[in-house]
């Protein structure tokens, strides 16, 4: 018999109290259970679709955030694949131009000669200017080469020409107040940081010598600073002994570059070092003269599409096994006493099968692979190719709907033979709606459908479901305003999370309802505990009573 130190149990009536109330409580704690685990239910779908935008959003980052250079699908480039081979034309190594071909660049062999590098606008102090000083380092004091607490200015800006001299047009004028404890660290990070980045002071400890130049290059570019801070620092004089300017040029980058199907050089100059002709971008890195051959080469495109599909197909065929697997209704939530007489490991093999199939027949899930499938067969307008024309189908088997495969072989053909085709039908923009918004008009949104490529299109989709920022409606992505997501408002604030905390609210409503049934159905069986006892006292009595008359 149980005793319960707050309840009267059994003691007069000689009845199991315990068992006899979790009897009687069993139809209204059969309730709670269902109450409990259709919540657990609901959890577990929230899980699930929390997990599908986990793996939507890494593969829409991967493929569609404009930071990823190396994978980003919606920029012509990456469809666009070259092998630039560059060599020094006397040795054969070490060449003094880096290549790349663009989009669009055209193959075959090209010459560039590197006769002059664009520079910035300098003064520089000359050989031994400061040999009496002893060794100069970092850390000396600028009081030690002559400079006192003082007020420089300088003077930077673009080529102006007066009839008399040089000028500066509409120059940007900087105050460097120095103080004489300053290092000459100190001094060259006060420099950048007072000219905004513009200026650039720097020390060589090898060279025992300083240099003043803009960071800007070109022969546009035009520097003057005060005649006491150049004395200072040993620049009244140039390395052969003539004497600056009160204002300095830049140089501007000077080459000769032949292209395919040229006679002759063309002479080419610019203000900086890097600059892009025809599709080719050049980057100058000395004087020297350099053979160049750019080749087509299809394995970086064939290479994006392939990993494209492959991660393609992992998200749809996850998805479609969520919308399609059979809902094991033998296998609901355990409860808290089933929990208790089963192993961890026997635990997790039940629940893994009561998960299954809780996002059967999902109408957001089985929309968003409509519109996937619809992106990649719906006729791209002007792009003059299909996806059929690349070799890439659908699967045929009709279990694995919507999943892609690849002939390498027609692919390879197609990017061969037809390039700027294939950029289109890939990355086309609406000249209707040229960016994505969740706004627009039905019939704005279908032209967009119709005008962009397929790739474009699939992000647009992605963003409908899975987006976080907000349309004039205050709605995020479809699949967000459903389950949220961690890390955003939407976690807390979702369809799945209100009904969790409605279904908390009822459970805890009924939690104490059957408390108070529970502890009624103790007071009735006290009752009768305390008028058993009664009888009983009343009984003894009677019959010490009918005993003692005999006596």
């Amino acid at each position: 018999m149980n005793i319960s130190p707050n309840r009267i149990t059994g003691l007069a009536t000689g009845m199991d109290t315990d068992t006899m109330v979790k009897n009687m409580m069993k139809p209204y704690q059969m309730r709670m259970d269902k109450m409990k685990q259709d919540r657990q239910i609901t959890q577990w779908r929230q899980e699930i679709y929390r997990d599908t935008l986990s793996d939507i959003n890494s593969f829409n980052k991967n493929y569609f955030d404009k930071l990823k250079t190396d994978t980003y699908l919606l920029s012509p480039s990456t469809f666009t694949g070259y092998k630039a081979t560059v060599s020094n034309k006397i040795t054969g190594e070490n060449p003094s131009v880096d290549i790349e071909a663009l989009a669009g660049a055209e193959a075959g062999n090209y010459e560039i000669e590197v006769v002059k590098l664009a520079k910035g606008a300098g003064f520089e102090s000359q050989k031994d200017a400061f040999k009496s000083k002893g060794i100069l380092k970092r850390d000396t004091k600028i009081s030690e080469i002559g400079i006192g607490s003082s007020e420089f200015k300088i003077s930077y800006g673009k080529e102006g020409i007066a009839l008399d001299r040089t000028t500066i047009n509409n120059p940007a004028n900087y105050d460097i107040k120095v103080n004489e404890n300053m290092t000459i660290e100190q001094l060259m990070d006060l420099v950048k940081s007072e000219t905004k980045g513009n200026i650039k002071l720097s020390f060589s400890e090898l060279n025992q010598s300083f240099k003043f130049e803009t960071v800007k290059t070109g022969e546009n570019s035009v520097l003057k600073i005060d005649d006491d801070l150049k004395n200072l620092l040993g620049m009244d004089k140039k390395s052969d002994g003539t004497v600056y300017d009160d204002i300095v040029k830049g140089e501007n980058s000077e080459s000769k570059i032949k292209a395919p199907g040229m006679e002759d050089f063309v002479e080419v100059s610019k203000e900086t070092n890097f600059f892009v002709i025809d599709n080719m971008a050049y980057s100058l890195v000395s004087k020297g003269s350099n053979n160049i051959s750019i080749k087509k080469d299809v394995e970086k495109p064939l290479g994006h599409i392939k990993d494209f599909v492959e991660k393609y197909n992992e998200v749809i065929e996850k998805i479609n096994n969520q919308i399609s697997e059979k809902k094991q209704y033998k296998f609901l939530p355990l409860t808290e006493e089933q929990k208790s007489g089963m192993k961890e490991e026997e635990i997790k093999k039940w629940e893994d099968k009561a998960k299954q199939g809780l996002l059967r027949g999902d109408s957001n899930l089985e929309d968003m692979l409509s519109k996937l499938r619809s992106s990649f067969y719906d006729t791209v307008k002007d792009a003059g190719i299909s996806i059929t024309d690349l070799g890439i189908s659908t699967v045929s088997d009709t279990t694995k709907r919507g999943k892609l495969e690849i002939n390498e072989k027609k692919l390879k053909e197609a990017l061969e033979s037809d390039p700027e085709k294939i950029i289109k039908l890939f990355t086309k923009q609406s000249d209707t709606v040229k960016y994505y918004d969740p706004d627009i008009s039905p019939s704005d949104k279908e032209a967009r459908w119709k005008e962009e490529g397929i790739f474009q299109r699939v992000n647009d989709i992605l963003l409908d479901y899975t987006r976080t920022t907000r349309n004039s409606n205050g709605k995020k992505g479809l699949l967000i305003e459903k389950a949220g997501i961690k890390g955003d408002f939407s976690e807390i604030n979702n369809i799945f999370s209100t009904d969790l905390r409605d279904r908390d609210k009822r459970i805890g409503e009924m939690e104490k309802k059957l408390f108070d049934r529970e502890n009624g159905y103790y007071r009735k069986f006290a009752a009768l505990e305390k008028a058993m006892n009664k009888m009983n006292s009343q009984s003894a009595w009677i019959m010490q009573q009918f005993g003692g008359g005999q006596s």
